[in-house]
């Protein structure tokens, strides 16, 4: 006999939250991986639309894959990640306000660029040695953000807005 495991691309064993018809992720419930891979349908078959405030806020985390059609990401979905080194994200999806938070080793980002990057970081304002400050301009508005010093590459999946890397000088590689 061959032994045969059902291949999984996904994680399983995440919590998660209905709103409406469809379902998003609230915590990391019993999945125990440090790659999550977040499916628009889950193990049960709900229908997953995005990640919620605060549905990823596991340290542990090391990096976080978004596939096609969860493409609600609310502010703060990913706040307390600080063990995430890469997060990729879909061209469709709507990125919330500071919805990476505090992220000291992220060293690569995918995704699409509707606002300048600091939008989608920590808004805090202090002397931290793993970020550094930038403030953009957004549409005569001054967005401002805490970048990670680890933050090297960013692969943008759609057109660039204005001055959406204007300040992040510690940024080295942009794949567009």
């Amino acid at each position: 006999t061959e032994n045969y495991t059902d291949p999984v691309d996904f994680s399983v064993g995440l919590a998660y939250t209905r709103k409406g018809n469809v379902y998003y992720v609230s915590g990391m419930g019993s999945c125990k991986d440090r790659d999550v891979i977040i499916s628009p349908v889950s193990e049960q078959g709900y229908i997953v639309a995005g990640i919620l405030t605060n549905g990823l806020n596991d340290y542990r985390i090391q990096s976080i894959t978004v596939l096609d059609g969860v493409n609600d990401i609310q502010s703060r979905a990913f706040d307390g990640c600080s063990g995430v080194t890469a997060i990729s994200l879909p061209a469709a999806a709507n990125v919330g306000r500071s919805a990476f938070g505090f992220m000291p080793k992220l060293t690569t980002l995918s995704m699409s660029m509707k606002r300048p990057l600091a939008y989608y970081f920590e808004e805090g304002s202090g002397q931290y040695d793993t970020h550094y400050y930038v403030y953009q301009s957004e549409n005569g508005t001054t967005v401002a953000g805490m970048i990670p010093f680890s933050l090297t590459k960013v692969n943008v999946l759609s057109k660039l807005v204005p001055y959406s890397f204007a300040g992040c000088n510690k940024i080295s590689e942009i794949v567009l």
